[in-house]
C-alpha cells in the first residue's frame, strides 16, 4: 500500500495497487444458424388434399361405400374441382342414372368425349352446369 500522495501520483487512489482487477466479460460466440434449403422442406398437406388424394387414388372402393347424398356428393365436387383433381377416373363417382341436375365446377382435365359420356351415365338429366370446360367443342 502506498500513501495518498504517491498513489495518486501513480493515477490511483488508496490502495490502488492491491485493489483486485476487473475481469473483462467473456464474450459470447452465435452460432451461425444455416438456413434451411427451400428444396429440402416438404409441404404439409392439409386434411381436406390427403383425402382428396384418397379418393382420386380409390376411386373404385370409394362407389363401395353405397349411397352417398346428394349434399355429400357435391361437396366432394367442389372439394374436387376446386384443386382442379376432376378426371375421367373419379368422374364416375359422380355420375348416377336418376341425376336431375349436374354441376362441375372445373372440367379443365376433362375431355369433349368424357364430357360427352355424361348423357350416356345420366340419362334424366334436366339441368347441367359445366364451370371452365375449354376443351368442349361442337360435337
Amino acid at each position: 500500500m502506498l500513501c495518498g500522495p504517491c498513489s495518486t501520483a501513480i493515477g490511483g487512489g488508496i490502495g490502488a495497487l492491491n485493489a483486485p482487477k476487473a475481469k473483462p466479460k467473456p464474450v459470447r460466440k452465435i452460432k451461425a444458424v444455416r438456413a434451411p434449403d427451400e428444396r429440402e422442406l416438404k409441404p404439409v398437406t392439409t386434411l381436406q388434399q390427403t383425402c382428396i388424394n384418397v379418393i382420386g387414388a380409390h376411386i373404385d372402393r370409394v362407389e363401395a361405400l353405397g349411397d352417398i347424398g346428394p349434399k355429400n356428393l357435391d361437396h366432394i365436387n367442389k372439394i374436387v374441382c376446386k384443386h382442379r383433381a376432376l378426371t375421367a377416373q373419379n368422374l364416375g363417382l359422380f355420375l348416377e342414372i336418376d341425376h336431375r341436375e349436374l354441376k362441375f365446377y372445373d372440367c379443365t382435365n376433362l375431355n369433349d368425349e368424357q364430357l360427352g359420356s355424361l348423357a350416356l351415365f345420366c340419362p334424366h338429366l334436366e339441368r347441367i352446369d359445366l364451370d371452365m370446360c375449354g376443351l368442349l367443342d361442337d360435337e
